[in-house]
């Protein structure tokens, strides 16, 4: 199974990068956008998601971003292989609009699908959706389009959409109900379709060579896993989720195991549960594993989730199915020192920031620049350690220009990225601040402030000294101790 679903109203991008064979331990990307979903192991590369704005998001207000960008990236630099852009959001008082994208991804084709909701007062108005495929670097294809205009068919869900190098699985009625389970073989180009129980709507589908899992809510409001055969469409079983459980996420492998995570009403760590089933064993095997809600991959008889160990501890856990045995691939840390890892969950099931292929896991970590930056780590070796919570941060001068054009800046030195915000004070008057700012890891960084005094300032004044104070945020999310120092703000 290699899918990372992107159901947000915003606009996102993908790329492709070669993961080293020698290395063990490789932070891949510190992504040049918002990190948005992935990354997914494909072959020896290794995709993600990211999501940005023509002109800059600013998260301190209402605009989301609205691009959507894939890239393939080699030994040197990333080439765009395909873009959209345009994608809508608005919200109203008695109603809203958004567009979302889900995509697939295998060593030579890429799969999108575009989906439109709009809401009205209390209901469901009106869903959209188009999926195309095609290679990388070239046009995609129309597959399937729909348009539903009846209110509750959907509930405003993202379509579920899954692909490897042999198939491609999707919901080929995702506008209405019932579901309709379609998988397209990519070397014939044939469609197999698979009916599901009147009324059911598909949450979640997962492809891993013959082998097609679903997640789907019943009409009923239970939900049940089943897995199919990709040649036929064949159902081989199909079991209930436990009473009382939630589920999360399910993955497949292709010998048609299918690993389950649910979980209990508390919504916390240790109610989650791990089960598994089998086309020999269609009933649930549940392992003494207590997953975070991040999901779950599977490949060769062992499930990878996040769970918590120890005390307020964390960790990237592969677990046997038989046995029960747990290998600890990445360590979080505990209590203030555990780094923070995505938890996403959607309308449509979670998206794991994280994937597993059986010898590589590569997942996604809270970087200093309140962003994910993913690493790959090989887990035939010793666990990984985080290495650094701090986000060290210096000023590279005292000595402002004065505003022009109505901004200032500072420079600073963000060795390992940083972000949080910035204010220049006289006394008990604030002259200029920003609300907020990102940067990545450099040497000779700047951050804009807006000016707000700092021009009234200068009257009689060719120098004013001034109070500079930014705070930042740590790897764990935390603030860290704000940085205070005198400066000079000069007239130019």
């Amino acid at each position: 199974m290699r899918f990372a679903a992107i159901v947000t109203a915003v606009a996102a991008g993908l790329a492709l990068t070669a993961v080293p064979a020698e290395a063990r331990r490789v932070a891949v990307t510190q992504p040049a956008w918002q990190f948005a979903q992935g990354p997914t192991l494909v072959g020896d590369r290794i995709a993600w998601a990211e999501e940005g704005c023509r002109r800059g998001c600013d998260p301190t207000t209402d605009r989301l971003p609205d691009r959507l960008r894939l890239y393939r990236t080699g030994a040197r630099r990333p080439e765009r292989i395909a873009r959209a852009d345009g994608l809508r959001t608005s919200f109203g008082e008695e109603s809203s609009s958004s567009e979302s994208v889900s995509y697939g991804v295998s060593a030579n084709r890429v799969a999108l699908q575009r989906s439109r909701v709009d809401r009205g007062p209390g209901a469901l108005l009106r869903e959209s959706s188009a999926l195309g495929l095609g290679f990388l670097g070239s046009p995609r294809s129309p597959v399937v389009a729909c348009d539903g205009a009846e209110p509750g068919q959907t509930e405003g869900e993202s379509a579920p959409l899954d692909m490897d190098d042999a198939s491609l699985a999707y919901d080929e009625a995702s506008c209405g109900r019932p579901s309709r389970l379609a998988i397209r073989d990519l070397a014939s180009d044939t469609t197999r379709f698979a009916a599901q129980p009147v009324g059911s709507r598909l949450v979640v589908v997962r492809v891993s060579g013959p082998a097609v899992g679903v997640l789907r809510r019943l009409a009923s409001g239970g939900h049940e896993t089943a897995v199919y055969r990709a040649a036929t469409g064949a159902q081989l079983f199909s079991v209930p989720v436990p009473a009382g459980l939630t589920p999360e996420d399910i993955d497949v492998q292709d010998d048609g195991t299918l690993a389950l995570v649910s979980r209990a009403p508390e919504d916390e760590c240790d109610d989650g549960v791990l089960s598994w089933y089998s086309p020999a064993e269609p009933t649930e095997h549940r392992l003494a594993t207590w997953p975070c809600a991040n999901g779950v991959r599977l490949v060769g008889g062992r499930a990878v989730v996040f769970a918590e160990v120890g005390d307020e501890g964390q960790e990237l856990s592969s677990v046997a199915l038989t046995g029960g045995e747990t290998r600890t691939l990445v360590r979080l840390g505990e209590g203030r020192r555990r780094v923070d890892h995505p938890a996403f969950r959607a309308p449509g099931g979670p998206v794991p920031f994280f994937d597993y292929d059986g010898r590589r896991v590569a997942y996604a970590l809270r970087d200093c620049s309140d962003n994910q930056g993913l690493h790959v780590t090989d887990t035939e070796s010793a666990p990984e350690e985080v290495r650094y919570v701090g986000c060290p941060l210096r000023l590279r001068s005292r000595r402002i220009a004065g505003p022009r054009r109505r901004r200032l800046s500072l420079a600073l030195r963000c060795p390992r990225g940083c972000s949080g915000t910035a204010t220049i004070r006289r006394g008990h008057v604030r002259l200029a601040y920003t609300g907020y700012f990102t940067l990545g890891p450099g040497r000779r960084q700047r951050i804009r402030l807006i000016d707000e005094a700092a021009s009234r300032a200068f009257r009689g004044r060719r120098a004013v000294r001034v109070r500079i104070a930014i705070r930042t945020i740590d790897r764990t999310g935390r603030d860290q101790r704000p940085l205070i120092r005198r400066g000079l703000l000069l007239r130019r």
